[in-house]
């Protein structure tokens, strides 16, 4: 067993893969503490080396994010779950796309399969980003799974949603 400072992503891999193979006694682990630091939550595990190795090759965040610009548009491509693992990566690839030069971000989303309400924070908070400077977030190409989701929880009441991406420039403006 060794002591282990780990990011709050490894953190929840090594939990979730404690749960995967608890039935193994030599995967015990145990959680000492937690600390704040420049915007990441770091925890300090009591763990054997194995788990902290199984936890860095884990492949949990299941997304990959493209991007290409049209005209004055940033048309976004990601590719896999929106959810727990992925949001916060999601989140940070739109607002280092914005950071420089706010602009309309279009979403296709037609290659994510699943959302989670932290996928729809993440959009919620570049939208709110890009608000101020009269820029907008356009979703379209949205599978029906992911339509359900937007229903449920009333974000096609606050989220431009189109069919194709004419559609989504039109709503661009």
């Amino acid at each position: 067993m060794q002591n282990l400072l780990i990011p709050g992503l490894v953190a929840f891999r090594v939990v979730r893969l404690y749960k995967m193979y608890k039935f193994h006694a030599e995967i015990a682990w145990q959680m000492l503490s937690s600390v704040e630091t420049g915007g990441c939550r770091l925890f300090a595990v009591r763990a054997p080396m194995q788990i902290w190795e199984m936890a860095m090759t884990a492949d949990v965040a299941e997304i990959t994010i493209g991007h290409e610009t049209d005209g004055d548009l940033i048309v976004v491509r990601p590719v896999g779950k929106l959810d727990t693992l992925s949001a916060k990566t999601f989140e940070t690839y739109l607002k280092n796309l914005i950071s420089e030069k706010p602009a309309t971000l279009l979403i296709d989303m037609e290659q994510v399969d699943y959302v989670t309400s932290f996928g729809l924070r993440s959009l919620l908070i570049v939208a709110k980003l890009l608000a101020p400077s009269g820029d907008k977030l356009v979703l379209f190409q949205v599978n029906q799974s992911v339509v359900d989701v937007l229903k449920i929880s009333g974000f096609l009441k606050i989220m431009q949603v189109a069919e194709s991406r004419e559609d989504a420039k039109a709503l661009a403006g």
